[in-house]
């Protein structure tokens, strides 16, 4: 009856009839183990879908040392358990199961065990715990997932549901991922709200493979996902163009152009080959992937021309998208003709040319050469200048001129000719082309011969060389006398046809410089005119007064002065000369009979007679009739007596002046040929026409008539400046 595993001590005594004796030693004797009893109060703390934590306490009996606990559980419809052991030396013993199935029912049950000389003694199992684990996501994952491709960007996915044991609650969801397999993109999901299983995945790239997979869930969770399924998109158009477009002008008519394939990332699909536009048009199609060139002919000399290329699907014969335009030139070429070539002649050696640049430069017009040679003469029957412009064509080589005769009894003073220079020797045989090159529109053409036809071209220079075509023209310079004319704005030429014997030229005949109108006043000009014609009339009143105060002033001071002799330089005009002979002449008659002898010569006396002699001398040759009589003489035995007339009145005078103060200057006369002639000579005012000489040209006389008499010596009269004398033989300007 002694409890298992329990330590007992025993003692012994001993007795007789005496009594009994003392207990002797002590000894401690434990009894064996024995198997426990079952744990107590067995219970379930918490549980989920998966898990159920239990907890038990030691057996009420336990016949050892009870360390070590087995735990066994199964499902519902298994016969076989799964056992936990659990070392625990602890009153109360917890224990957590895992693995299990959601919303599934399970037994559990639990035993302790005493150990002893290396045994375990086993006890007996406590009673059946029977719990379900709480509802989880599904277990398993959708069956039998298939992937179809639709189009070049959608793809139709379908599977089957999960199987019942392996849902774990009503299945209200599935989710899809779907990645793409030729790169490392993240996952692309998609989510049905409603327990259906089949989609379309949409949005994808074309002619790419994605790899899809799909998974369900309940309310407690997702459920894995399945195997995956794997599906290629259809081709399409590429969505990119052609890269690194380059264009080459290769010669003046053609460009290559060069580019790069479409990025893989757009091609879609196979490529095999490419369009070119042109200027905005198809121009044509280069077959083969990897023919990435081509050369454009048949185009304009420096011309720009937009280029854009384009990939093409071969299977589906689709073009995708056109590069960006580019901008390419063809090279330069030489320049077509210059237009409005016009030949001016501004003198008997100079030529003015002008033109307009080409109408087809095919190129930068880097300047223009210019060659003339003389090719004939022309001397015209009239002392005129020729004020003529001609052009020629370039095949017949002709020309023709016009000209233009001027009224040569035309004294204006804005023309002035010259008597012809002297004649140019020009071997017409031996000339030789004159070549130049200038960068502007016009060039003036210098050191020419006189009264010559030069044949001129022009032609424009590109980086490319010369032009093929020279525009031609003539041009005649004028002969040697010299025409000038104020200058005015130029009229536009006027052409027409010249008819000779020989050929029919066009001739272009330029307007008179000056045009036919003049230029009109600006509006914003008249402020400005307005102002300088004030400024310029108060200065013009300010000098009138000036000078009208100066010569009032002068002669009141050679009045005050007294006598002044007649200056050294005496005017050398014929009619001045004259004059002042006559004057001296009677003036010393005049005060012989006066004052009863020589009185010195004041320089008012002087001028004062001078100019009444004058004045008397030209109203008496305006009014005076011709007389045939006695103006014919020769004009050389006029110069022979006119100098031997002055000769005397020369004398006579110094005779009368004998009481002149000494160093005085007397009038001196030059010698001068007997066929000396002067300018102005021919002019009417000086001419006699009742004198001729015998063969019919006019002569030249002068007559001096007397001072009118009684003209009071005080009298205060001034005499214009003096004309200035030119030496012997010159020509004046």
């Amino acid at each position: 009856d002694l409890e298992p595993a329990e330590s007992y001590y025993f003692q012994v005594r001993a007795r007789n009839i005496i009594g009994i004796s003392a207990p002797g030693n002590a000894l401690e004797v434990q009894t064996f183990p024995s198997n426990p009893s079952a744990p107590r109060n067995l219970q379930v703390p918490f549980r989920n879908s998966t898990a159920v934590q239990l907890s038990w306490e030691r057996p009420q009996e336990r016949n050892g040392d009870v360390r070590v606990y087995e735990l066994q559980y199964r499902d519902q419809g298994s016969q076989e358990f799964d056992s936990i052991e659990v070392l625990s030396p602890s009153p109360t013993t917890t224990q957590l199961v895992v693995n299990l199935w959601p919303l599934t029912f399970y037994h559990f049950r639990v035993r302790a065990a005493t150990v002893w000389n290396g045994q375990r003694l086993w006890g007996n199992y406590s009673h059946f715990l029977q719990l379900q684990t709480s509802p989880g996501a599904p277990y398993g994952a959708p069956q039998n997932v298939q992937a179809t491709a639709n189009s070049s960007d959608t793809i139709l996915v379908e599977w089957q549901e999960i199987p019942s044991d392996m849902q774990y609650g009503v299945i209200t969801s599935y989710t899809l991922r779907y990645k793409r397999t030729d790169n490392g993109e993240d996952w692309r999901t998609k989510t049905l709200d409603q327990p259906i299983r089949s989609t379309f995945l949409s949005g994808l790239k074309p002619w790419r493979e994605y790899r899809i997979e799909v998974r369900g869930a309940n309310a407690q969770g997702d459920g894995p996902f399945s195997d995956p399924a794997f599906a290629e998109t259809f081709q399409s158009a590429p969505t990119g163009a052609p890269t690194d477009i380059t264009i080459t002008g290769v010669s003046p008519t053609a460009i290559q152009v060069t580019w790069q394939p479409v990025s893989p990332e757009f091609q879609n699909g196979v490529i095999g080959g490419y369009r070119v536009k042109l200027g905005g048009r198809t121009y044509t199609y280069v077959d083969g992937a990897d023919n990435r060139n081509i050369t454009i002919g048949g185009l304009l000399p420096w011309t720009e021309y937009l280029v854009e290329v384009a990939a093409v699907n071969v299977a589906l014969n689709v073009t995708g998208l056109y590069s960006a335009a580019r901008t390419g030139r063809t090279l330069e070429d030489v320049p077509g003709p210059v237009s409005d070539l016009v030949a001016e002649v501004i003198s008997f050696s100079a030529i003015r040319l002008s033109w307009q640049p080409p109408a087809t430069p095919n190129g930068v017009i880097t300047g223009y050469v210019v060659s003339y040679i003389p090719i004939g003469r022309h001397f015209p029957t009239t002392q005129a200048p020729t004020t003529v412009q001609t052009t020629e064509g370039t095949q017949n080589g002709t020309a023709a001129n016009n000209t233009q005769e001027e009224d040569p009894t035309d004294t204006s003073a804005n023309r002035v000719t010259r008597d012809v220079g002297p004649t140019f020797d020009l071997d017409l045989e031996n000339v030789t082309l004159t070549t130049m090159e200038t960068t502007e529109p016009s060039v003036v053409l210098e050191g020419l011969y006189p009264s010559t036809v030069y044949h001129v071209q022009v032609v424009a220079k590109t980086g490319a060389g010369v032009g093929r075509t020279a525009v031609n023209t003539t041009a005649t310079t004028l002969p040697w006398y010299l025409t000038v004319r104020p200058p005015t704005t130029p009229e536009p030429p006027t052409t027409k046809p010249l008819t000779t014997p020989e050929k029919t030229v066009t001739e272009t005949v330029s307007p008179p410089p000056g045009g036919s109108s003049a230029g009109l006043l600006q509006p914003h000009d008249v402020p400005i005119v307005v102002g300088v014609c004030l400024t310029g009339g108060i200065l013009l009143l300010a000098i009138i007064g000036w000078a009208g105060w100066k010569c009032r002033h002068s002669r009141a001071k050679a009045r005050r002065r007294g006598s002044y002799l007649v200056p050294e330089e005496v005017d050398s005009s014929r009619a001045s000369e004259d004059s002042i002979f006559s004057a001296l002449k009677e003036s010393s008659n005049r005060r012989k009979d006066t004052y009863g002898g020589t009185q010195p010569y004041t320089l008012d006396t002087v001028q004062e007679e001078v100019l009444s002699s004058s004045r008397h001398s030209t109203s008496s040759r305006r009014k005076r009739p011709p007389s045939d009589s006695s103006s014919r003489h020769s004009t050389s035995s006029w110069k022979g007596s006119r100098k031997e007339r002055r000769m005397r009145e020369v004398e006579h005078v110094q005779a009368q002046l004998g009481d002149m103060e000494p160093g005085s200057a007397l009038l001196q006369l030059q010698e001068e040929p007997a066929d000396t002639e002067y300018p102005g000579m021919d002019n009417p005012a000086f001419s006699d026409p009742g004198h001729s000489d015998p063969g019919g040209s006019p002569g030249r006389s002068m007559h001096i008539p007397p001072p009118p008499a009684g003209l009071p010596p005080d009298r205060d009269m001034s005499i214009p400046p003096p004309p200035t004398v030119h030496a012997p033989g010159s020509i004046p300007p």
